[in-house]
């Protein structure tokens, strides 16, 4: 197990006051949390976020109140929940998915929003500028659109006989076209044939993953989005009976029994978040909050796993890792 230094980077830019006062002694503030996923698979995320704001003073069921809303990986229901918290008139919500930070580009919101999003809200028109968002929405943002190819990369280096992968993504996802593009352009290079599965709702994931292997998949890449996180324990398994080596879009998949996996902390980058909700709480305006770019990924790989498949990860590539699994 090495040391990771994900944590610790983010976290050094910010000193977390262990026992600070919220701004207004006697008031009781409201905070809205809306999820993409489902309490089972998501709820971790949550609860790091309540502890980002315990460490800025504000403890739950005395200064403040959390109102509590899962989309149950049902992206059509993230608008309507998003609204239905808007008009509680709360203090300022939480927001984990970027379908949500979608939803709050809605004329009719008047609350500050904080999103953790894994594309840039420039090009997607959520803000103005990562320096002046300029409407309701701030936050944290990953803006490297070749994430995907660096995770076909990674995989053919821990699996090099690998020549066909499916990859498990969403074509209705924010972010998600520029993913596939970064895809296609590294598999080109590397000579690999990519068979794509568009998968849009839960129960498409086994039958998209026994296409792939009807077609010849002998290698998996799974993207982030909303459908996908919360169903980390049915991939691992689907891909061990399948014996397809895989590299996730999340460290929870790899921690979960996954071969790779190669993404931000989400833990951390919601307890960071907590940041900006603490300053807005304070009387900062989100279009004057600038969004902020952590550019650190972890690279998680599980040597159980591998030594199942009967892989040799190179030592290289486990010298890489900010966390192994033996």
């Amino acid at each position: 197990m090495r040391r990771r230094e994900f944590i610790a980077g983010i976290m050094s830019t910010v000193a977390w006051p262990l026992a600070a006062p919220a701004q207004q002694q006697n008031r009781v503030w409201r905070v809205g949390y809306l999820s993409a996923g489902d309490e089972t698979g998501t709820g971790h995320l949550y609860r790091s976020f309540v502890q980002g704001m315990r460490e800025f003073g504000y403890i739950q069921g005395q200064n403040i109140v959390f109102e509590l809303r899962y989309a149950n990986s049902e992206r059509d229901r993230i608008s309507q929940l998003l609204r239905d918290l808007a008009a509680m008139n709360l203090d300022a919500i939480m927001t984990t998915s970027q379908a949500g930070a979608v939803a709050a580009k809605s004329d009719w919101l008047r609350t500050a929003v904080v999103t953790v999003i894994a594309s840039d809200p420039v090009a997607e028109g959520l803000v103005q500028s990562l320096s002046h968002p300029g409407g309701y929405v701030t936050g944290v943002a990953n803006l490297n659109t070749e994430l995907g190819g660096k995770r076909l990369a990674l995989l053919r280096e821990a699996a090099p006989t690998i020549s066909r992968v499916a990859v498990i993504f969403d074509q209705t996802a924010t972010g998600n076209a520029a993913q596939i593009e970064s895809i296609q352009r590294t598999a080109t290079a590397l000579n690999i044939k990519l068979i794509l599965q568009d998968v849009r709702r839960t129960e498409g994931i086994d039958a998209a993953l026994t296409v792939a292997q009807s077609q010849g998949a002998d290698g998996l890449l799974v993207t982030e989005n909303p459908v996908n996180y919360p169903h980390r324990a049915k991939f691992v398994e689907l891909a061990a009976r399948m014996r397809l080596p895989a590299i996730y879009g999340y460290i929870e998949f790899a921690q979960a029994g996954g071969l790779m996996a190669y993404s931000s902390n989400l833990p951390a980058l919601h307890r960071y978040a907590a940041r900006f909700v603490d300053r807005i709480l304070k009387g900062a305006k989100a279009a004057e909050l600038p969004i902020e770019q952590p550019g650190l990924f972890e690279l998680i790989i599980n040597l159980k796993t591998a030594k199942t498949l009967g892989l040799e990860i190179p030592i290289a590539l486990v010298a890489a890792a900010s966390e192994v699994i033996e």
